[in-house]
């Protein structure tokens, strides 16, 4: 793996958050960009910075925690340059107090993220039996799955419910935001599937 690769990512992954706020809601979401630039793109992100430097447990959080500190500069950096300049569209009212609390906050939630990634890989490629990389895999996807509803399916019925339906526009939203939820499903499945085949086809060669 190059070794630019976690700033990559992470530079990536904050500009995705900033440009599906610039464009139009329906290219945001049926693009994919909208859980790529969510919770679900960063915690994937750490998981596959995690399983791409599985043979130490301290780079593994290292490299992850790099990726999501870049992800937050870009983003935040992004929004001071929009309130400076008064460019593009920012999510909230972006004073610099108001962004550095928010790049704190948000540093301390990626730092508890990596150690669980950088966890659960390390104890998915260091478990000596098949059952453990299954028991160890369906906690992390159960964990996506729980992410997936309570972030984004559950907000998604309970606005509906409160728009009452009906309207066209409304309507195509909650289309827009169920789409959301499966495409979140469909990349964690695949991305935690290949990690899986991968890891029991190691395991099978007498691998670890």
């Amino acid at each position: 793996m190059s070794k630019f690769f976690p700033i990559t990512l992470g530079i990536f992954l904050g500009a995705n958050s900033i440009v599906m706020g610039q464009i139009h809601t329906g290219v945001a979401q049926f693009s994919g960009m909208t859980i790529i630039g969510t919770h679900i793109g960063y915690l994937l992100g750490v998981l596959i910075i995690a399983w791409l430097n599985w043979q130490s447990w301290l780079k593994s959080f290292i490299t992850g925690f790099v990726t999501m500190t870049f992800a937050n500069l870009t983003y935040y950096l992004t929004i001071i340059v929009f309130y400076l300049t008064g460019w593009g569209r920012s999510p909230f009212p972006p004073s610099p107090p108001h962004s550095l609390r928010g790049f704190i906050l948000w540093s301390i939630i990626s730092a508890v993220t990596c150690v669980l990634g950088a966890t659960a890989v390390w104890l998915a490629r260091h478990a000596k039996h098949k059952w453990l990389n299954y028991g160890i895999f369906a906690v992390a996807y159960a964990g996506m799955l729980g992410v997936m509803v309570n972030f984004h399916l559950r907000p998604a019925i309970g606005w509906y419910r409160m728009s009452r339906g009906g309207d066209f526009f409304q309507t195509w939203r909650f289309v827009g935001r169920l789409y959301e939820v499966g495409f979140a499903f469909v990349l964690t499945t695949v991305i935690l599937g290949i990690g899986l085949r991968i890891l029991l086809r190691k395991h099978k060669g007498g691998q670890v």
